[in-house]
Protein backbone atom coordinates (compact mmCIF):
# COMPACT_ATOMS: atom_id res chain seq x y z
CA UNK A 1 0.00 0.00 0.00
CA UNK A 2 1.28 3.47 -0.88
CA UNK A 3 2.36 5.58 2.07
CA UNK A 4 0.99 9.12 1.80
CA UNK A 5 3.13 10.62 4.55
CA UNK A 6 6.89 10.56 4.69
CA UNK A 7 8.48 9.89 8.05
CA UNK A 8 11.07 12.67 7.67
CA UNK A 9 10.87 15.90 5.66
CA UNK A 10 14.10 17.81 5.08
CA UNK A 11 14.06 21.60 4.72
CA UNK A 12 16.86 23.93 3.63
CA UNK A 13 19.24 24.33 6.53
CA UNK A 14 21.11 27.30 7.94
CA UNK A 15 24.87 26.94 7.85
CA UNK A 16 25.56 23.80 9.90
CA UNK A 17 22.01 23.57 11.27
CA UNK A 18 19.80 20.89 9.75
CA UNK A 19 16.06 21.34 9.58
CA UNK A 20 13.89 18.24 9.59
CA UNK A 21 10.19 17.64 10.13
CA UNK A 22 9.23 14.35 11.71
CA UNK A 23 5.96 12.88 12.91
CA UNK A 24 7.31 10.87 15.80
CA UNK A 25 7.60 13.64 18.37
CA UNK A 26 7.20 11.17 21.20
CA UNK A 27 5.89 12.36 24.54
CA UNK A 28 5.10 16.08 24.50
CA UNK A 29 3.94 18.30 27.36
CA UNK A 30 2.67 21.86 27.51
CA UNK A 31 3.24 22.09 31.27
CA UNK A 32 7.02 22.00 31.57
CA UNK A 33 6.85 24.91 34.00
CA UNK A 34 5.92 22.43 36.72
CA UNK A 35 9.59 21.41 36.80
CA UNK A 36 10.52 24.93 37.92
CA UNK A 37 7.77 24.76 40.50
CA UNK A 38 9.33 21.57 41.83
CA UNK A 39 12.62 23.39 42.41
CA UNK A 40 10.90 26.14 44.37
CA UNK A 41 8.98 23.60 46.42
CA UNK A 42 12.17 21.69 47.20
CA UNK A 43 13.72 24.85 48.55
CA UNK A 44 10.70 25.85 50.65
CA UNK A 45 9.64 22.29 51.54
CA UNK A 46 6.07 23.60 51.45
CA UNK A 47 4.21 20.49 50.29
CA UNK A 48 6.40 18.26 52.44
CA UNK A 49 5.58 20.28 55.55
CA UNK A 50 1.87 20.43 54.76
CA UNK A 51 1.70 16.69 54.09
CA UNK A 52 3.28 16.02 57.46
CA UNK A 53 0.32 17.68 59.18
CA UNK A 54 -2.55 16.05 57.29
CA UNK A 55 -4.43 12.98 58.45
CA UNK A 56 -3.76 9.78 56.53
CA UNK A 57 -5.75 6.82 57.77
CA UNK A 58 -4.95 4.55 54.83
CA UNK A 59 -3.22 1.21 55.21
CA UNK A 60 0.32 1.90 54.04
CA UNK A 61 0.70 -1.62 52.62
CA UNK A 62 -2.18 -0.97 50.22
CA UNK A 63 -1.08 2.49 49.07
CA UNK A 64 0.61 3.18 45.76
CA UNK A 65 0.94 6.92 46.41
CA UNK A 66 2.38 8.57 49.49
CA UNK A 67 0.54 11.43 51.15
CA UNK A 68 3.36 13.76 50.17
CA UNK A 69 3.00 12.79 46.50
CA UNK A 70 -0.76 13.31 46.62
CA UNK A 71 -0.34 16.79 48.09
CA UNK A 72 2.27 17.66 45.49
CA UNK A 73 0.12 16.40 42.66
CA UNK A 74 -2.85 18.47 43.77
CA UNK A 75 -0.88 21.63 44.55
CA UNK A 76 1.23 21.54 41.39
CA UNK A 77 -1.88 21.05 39.24
CA UNK A 78 -3.68 23.97 40.86
CA UNK A 79 -0.60 26.16 40.33
CA UNK A 80 -0.80 25.35 36.62
CA UNK A 81 -4.48 26.22 36.41
CA UNK A 82 -5.95 22.72 36.75
CA UNK A 83 -8.32 23.23 39.69
CA UNK A 84 -10.76 20.51 38.67
CA UNK A 85 -9.99 17.05 40.00
CA UNK A 86 -11.18 15.57 36.71
CA UNK A 87 -8.14 17.15 35.04
CA UNK A 88 -5.99 14.52 36.74
CA UNK A 89 -7.44 11.81 34.51
CA UNK A 90 -5.01 13.17 31.90
CA UNK A 91 -2.43 14.88 34.13
CA UNK A 92 -1.56 11.61 35.83
CA UNK A 93 -0.08 10.48 32.51
CA UNK A 94 1.86 13.70 31.86
CA UNK A 95 5.60 12.97 31.98
CA UNK A 96 6.48 16.46 33.23
CA UNK A 97 4.04 16.15 36.11
CA UNK A 98 5.32 12.68 36.95
CA UNK A 99 8.90 13.92 36.91
CA UNK A 100 8.04 16.87 39.14
CA UNK A 101 6.63 14.46 41.72
CA UNK A 102 9.66 12.15 41.38
CA UNK A 103 7.72 9.26 39.88
CA UNK A 104 8.10 7.42 36.59
CA UNK A 105 4.70 5.73 36.73
CA UNK A 106 1.07 6.83 36.65
CA UNK A 107 0.10 9.38 39.27
CA UNK A 108 -2.96 9.20 41.49
CA UNK A 109 -6.44 8.92 40.01
CA UNK A 110 -8.90 11.81 40.55
CA UNK A 111 -10.98 9.65 42.92
CA UNK A 112 -7.92 9.10 45.13
CA UNK A 113 -7.31 12.84 45.38
CA UNK A 114 -11.01 13.41 46.07
CA UNK A 115 -10.98 11.00 49.00
CA UNK A 116 -7.90 12.73 50.39
CA UNK A 117 -9.60 16.13 50.34
CA UNK A 118 -12.85 14.87 51.82
CA UNK A 119 -11.04 13.32 54.79
CA UNK A 120 -9.52 16.60 55.90
CA UNK A 121 -11.21 18.75 58.53
CA UNK A 122 -11.04 22.34 59.69
CA UNK A 123 -8.12 21.60 62.01
CA UNK A 124 -6.09 20.25 59.07
CA UNK A 125 -6.80 23.37 57.04
CA UNK A 126 -5.75 25.62 59.91
CA UNK A 127 -2.53 23.64 60.24
CA UNK A 128 -1.85 23.97 56.49
CA UNK A 129 -2.39 27.72 56.68
CA UNK A 130 -0.01 27.89 59.62
CA UNK A 131 2.67 26.31 57.42
CA UNK A 132 2.07 28.87 54.67
CA UNK A 133 2.31 31.65 57.23
CA UNK A 134 5.57 30.21 58.52
CA UNK A 135 6.98 30.08 54.99
CA UNK A 136 5.93 33.68 54.52
CA UNK A 137 7.69 34.75 57.71
CA UNK A 138 10.82 32.81 56.77
CA UNK A 139 11.05 34.80 53.52
CA UNK A 140 12.23 37.86 55.49
CA UNK A 141 15.76 38.31 56.74
CA UNK A 142 14.35 40.44 59.54
CA UNK A 143 10.86 41.26 60.74
CA UNK A 144 9.30 44.18 58.83
CA UNK A 145 7.81 47.04 60.82
CA UNK A 146 4.62 47.00 58.75
CA UNK A 147 2.77 44.73 56.32
CA UNK A 148 0.01 45.82 53.94
CA UNK A 149 -2.42 43.02 53.10
CA UNK A 150 -4.63 43.34 50.01
CA UNK A 151 -7.92 41.42 50.03
CA UNK A 152 -9.52 40.76 46.66
CA UNK A 153 -12.50 38.71 45.57
CA UNK A 154 -12.24 36.04 42.90
CA UNK A 155 -15.39 35.33 40.90
CA UNK A 156 -15.10 31.56 40.80
CA UNK A 157 -18.42 30.75 39.10
CA UNK A 158 -20.27 27.55 40.04
CA UNK A 159 -22.78 25.72 37.88
CA UNK A 160 -24.20 23.18 40.32
CA UNK A 161 -25.08 22.88 43.98
CA UNK A 162 -21.59 23.12 45.40
CA UNK A 163 -21.22 23.75 49.11
CA UNK A 164 -20.57 27.39 49.91
CA UNK A 165 -22.11 28.80 46.73
CA UNK A 166 -23.90 32.15 46.93
CA UNK A 167 -25.29 34.69 44.52
CA UNK A 168 -23.06 37.72 44.05
CA UNK A 169 -24.82 40.91 43.06
CA UNK A 170 -21.80 42.53 41.45
CA UNK A 171 -20.85 39.58 39.26
CA UNK A 172 -24.54 38.70 38.73
CA UNK A 173 -23.98 34.97 39.13
CA UNK A 174 -23.49 32.29 41.76
CA UNK A 175 -19.90 31.97 42.86
CA UNK A 176 -17.80 30.16 45.39
CA UNK A 177 -16.83 32.86 47.87
CA UNK A 178 -13.08 33.14 47.40
CA UNK A 179 -10.74 35.66 48.95
CA UNK A 180 -7.27 36.30 47.63
CA UNK A 181 -4.78 37.66 50.13
CA UNK A 182 -1.41 39.00 49.12
CA UNK A 183 1.24 41.07 50.82
CA UNK A 184 1.98 44.25 48.95
CA UNK A 185 5.54 45.10 47.95
CA UNK A 186 6.78 41.64 48.87
CA UNK A 187 7.63 38.78 46.53
CA UNK A 188 5.18 36.33 48.08
CA UNK A 189 2.76 34.00 46.33
CA UNK A 190 -0.90 34.85 46.90
CA UNK A 191 -2.93 32.54 49.08
CA UNK A 192 -6.53 31.62 48.32
CA UNK A 193 -9.02 30.41 50.90
CA UNK A 194 -12.66 29.53 50.46
CA UNK A 195 -15.15 31.13 52.82
CA UNK A 196 -17.45 28.13 52.88
CA UNK A 197 -20.95 28.95 54.01
CA UNK A 198 -20.51 32.71 53.90
CA UNK A 199 -22.42 35.05 51.64
CA UNK A 200 -20.18 37.33 49.57
CA UNK A 201 -21.09 40.98 49.84
CA UNK A 202 -21.31 43.38 46.94
CA UNK A 203 -18.29 45.25 48.26
CA UNK A 204 -15.85 42.40 47.74
CA UNK A 205 -14.79 43.64 44.29
CA UNK A 206 -12.97 46.55 45.93
CA UNK A 207 -9.52 46.18 47.38
CA UNK A 208 -9.32 46.34 51.13
CA UNK A 209 -6.22 47.15 53.06
CA UNK A 210 -5.51 45.84 56.53
CA UNK A 211 -2.56 47.46 58.25
CA UNK A 212 -0.92 46.22 61.39
CA UNK A 213 2.33 46.96 63.09
CA UNK A 214 4.91 44.26 63.49
CA UNK A 215 7.57 45.29 66.00
CA UNK A 216 9.04 41.87 66.63
CA UNK A 217 9.43 38.51 64.97
CA UNK A 218 6.31 36.98 66.54
CA UNK A 219 2.97 36.46 64.86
Amino acid sequence: MTSCTRQVLTLPGLQRRKLEITFDGGDVTSDAGVLLLRQVDRRLRLTERVAGLLEDSRRSRSCDHSLRDLVRQRVYAIAQGYEDLNDHADLRRDLAMQTAIDRDTLLAHPSTLCRLENKQDRASMWAAHEVMLDVFIESFDEAPTELVLDFDATDDAVHGKQEGRAFHGYYDKRIDGMRRRSASRHDVAANCASNTGSRPSQETDHDRECRFDRRDGHR
